[in-house]
């Protein structure tokens, strides 16, 4: 381990810096494939005997380096916390930097630090209160604030103009060679915005989609000095160079419109500081037990799990007093706290169900990595609870956190309010929306209570169990109508042999129960085809899902599927068997 950096930031944090030496690292990746590169089966190979080359291939280079970090991680940590002398008290918050089997790995941490704290003279102060006052000035910046904020980018066509923000692929040339660092592909450009070498970005102005150009610029004096690709050292600092550009399309920004009915419900949601005294005055309420706010539009991220386990994974976003309103059972770890929230951390909590799914044992999750776009979020908790339905299959993250990143449309639109008790809900029914509205606009503000929900879901489900028993039942008269069919059309077209089995002293029972045995095994042998098919497909939903399966329930209903199938094999055939059993010896002998 090396030590970059320690940089201190405000409110006692403290931001590491330190990297892990490429014979360590590649070490450690070699020893997460010995452990875990045995799970992963790959066509050709046995499973377990796959080379690594193949397995990244396959899966993604980075697959191994993940479990690196995450082994290296807590050793190199403390490492870098005793040899920067902090005295750490909080959980870290890590990033990795970059990281390669050639040249190692860079890790960046915020943690919390005990605060220095020294006293002065502290008798005798006297204390200004600071009256903030807000003018029309300041609306109307933060109101055009959110609408540059919630502008949409569309591409159109035309001459590129200042404002607009262009797709382009360049290369830099000083005097004939290029050089490291000056060229990129699809890279997004906003002209006007100065961001570029002086000169480059005006020269882009009035070309077209599709055309390609020279720009021609001169680097700043002092610019720092590049190599190309031989290594060899390129002088930029006051050095004329040529960009060849190729201009793949125009954006422009088209902002939403500026309507009072905008203004509303942009902040008009319960999570904006405009609109905390709206949950204040909820808690207020007689009857109300605790306010609970959540991000619920929902970001799904593909999370990797133990081995070849992998599942999509919906997050939302949730406050401090989601698990108590939800009456959630803490399964491992920690509940999120007001902390979390004020400091808008990168922890997470996951559904037992997506623990258990992507790490077997839901202890297992607490401390893992996840990558959610370029941020990482440690694993803190796992919590299940017959409330949560469905997102037992998934996680949750601080609403703040998700606020800042603009996940879930970026605002809290729903609130969760437990009453102290059933008689307190009719009237806290009438008294919200006078409360809410009283604080805010709320246009589509709709109350809901847990009764009205669970009457909506038993509806719902009333409706899809209908469907599902005609469903069934049009399946077995059409395997039933099969069987008859089948069974009557072997009948007329063995008459004579029917006949022949009489003659020669073949009773009206030995009749029957020939034509009733040939329809129960060609109705068992399709319900066991059938049977075989959809385990096969289970097992494969399953390995694609990283979930297991429930072998006990999985023969119970391919028992009962068996049965069925011989039940409707006797009754299709059944009709039809009579029919040969009472054939005329002499009328069958004669059939043509």
């Amino acid at each position: 381990m090396k030590l970059i950096s320690c940089e201190k930031l405000e409110k006692s944090m403290v931001e590491l810096q330190f990297s892990i030496d490429a014979e360590t690292f590649k070490s450690a990746v070699n020893t997460a494939f010995k452990r875990e590169g045995k799970k992963y089966a790959i066509p050709g190979f046995r499973k377990g005997k796959a080379p690594k080359a193949m397995i990244e291939k396959m899966y993604g280079k980075d697959l191994f380096q993940y479990d690196a970090i995450n082994d290296l991680f807590p050793e190199n940590y403390e490492a870098a916390v005793k040899e920067a002398g902090i005295e750490v008290v909080g959980r870290p918050e890590p990033e990795v930097v970059s990281m390669s089997e050639e040249e190692g790995a860079t890790l960046k941490v915020k943690v919390a630090v005990k605060p220095e704290v020294e006293l002065g003279e502290y008798t005798g102060l006297t204390v200004n209160k600071d009256v903030k006052t807000v003018d029309e000035a300041d609306v109307d910046a933060e109101i055009k604030r959110m609408q540059d904020r919630n502008g949409r980018l569309l591409t159109r066509e035309g001459e590129a103009q200042n404002g607009d923000t262009v797709d382009i692929d360049f290369e830099g040339f000083v005097d004939g060679v290029a050089f490291e660092g000056g060229k990129a592909e699809h890279y997004s450009l906003v002209l006007g915005s100065g961001s570029f070498i002086p000169g480059f970005e005006e020269q882009v102005v009035g070309h077209k989609a599709g055309e390609e150009f020279d720009v021609n610029v001169t680097f700043p004096d002092g610019y720092s000095d590049s190599t190309d690709a031989s290594g060899n050292a390129v002088k930029l600092s006051g050095q004329k160079a040529v960009f060849t550009v190729v201009l793949n399309y125009i954006s422009e920004s088209v902002l939403p419109e500026l309507t009072d009915s905008w203004v509303a419900d942009t902040f008009g949601s319960f999570g904006t500081p405009n609109n905390i005294y709206t949950v204040e005055a909820l808690r207020a309420l007689p009857g109300v037990g605790m306010v609970s706010r959540n991000l619920r539009g929902g970001r799904m991220f593909t999370l990797r799990g133990e081995g070849e386990r992998s599942m999509n994974v919906d997050f939302i976003g949730v406050d401090q007093y989601f698990a108590e309103v939800y009456s959630l059972t803490l399964v491992a770890g920690r509940l999120f706290n007001a902390d979390d929230m004020e400091r808008h951390r990168r922890v997470c909590m996951l559904g037992r169900e997506a623990a258990r799914n992507l790490y077997g044992d839901p202890a297992d999750a607490l401390v893992k990595l996840l990558f959610l776009e370029k941020d990482v979020f440690e694993v803190v908790g796992v919590v299940s609870g017959v409330m949560l339905g469905s997102w037992g299959q998934g996680g949750f993250l601080p609403y703040t956190t998700m606020m800042d990143r603009n996940w879930a449309g970026g605002k809290v639109t729903r609130l969760f309010i437990r009453a102290i008790g059933w008689e307190d809900v009719p009237p806290l029914v009438r008294l919200i929306p006078e409360v809410v509205r009283e604080h805010q606009s709320a246009p589509y503000l709709v109350v809901r209570t847990q009764e009205e929900q669970l009457e909506r879901i038993k509806t719902t489900f009333m409706w899809v169990e209908a469907l599902l028993w005609l469903g069934i039942a049009a399946s077995l008269m059409l395997g039933g109508f099969g069987i008859w069919y089948g069974t009557f059309a072997a009948v007329r077209a063995r008459t004579r042999e029917v006949g022949l089995k009489k003659a020669m002293g073949g009773s009206d029972t030995d009749i029957l129960a020939q034509f009733l045995a040939e329809a129960l095994c060609k109705s068992v042998a399709g319900g066991i085809l059938g049977i075989v098919v959809g385990v096969v497909l289970v097992e494969v939903g399953a390995w694609s899902l990283g979930t297991g399966i429930s072998y006990p329930l999985l023969i119970a209903s391919s028992s009962g599927s068996i049965v069925f199938s011989a039940l409707i094999g006797v009754a299709g055939g059944l009709y039809p068997a009579l029919q040969a059993s009472r054939m005329d010896v002499v009328s069958a002998l004669r059939f043509e």
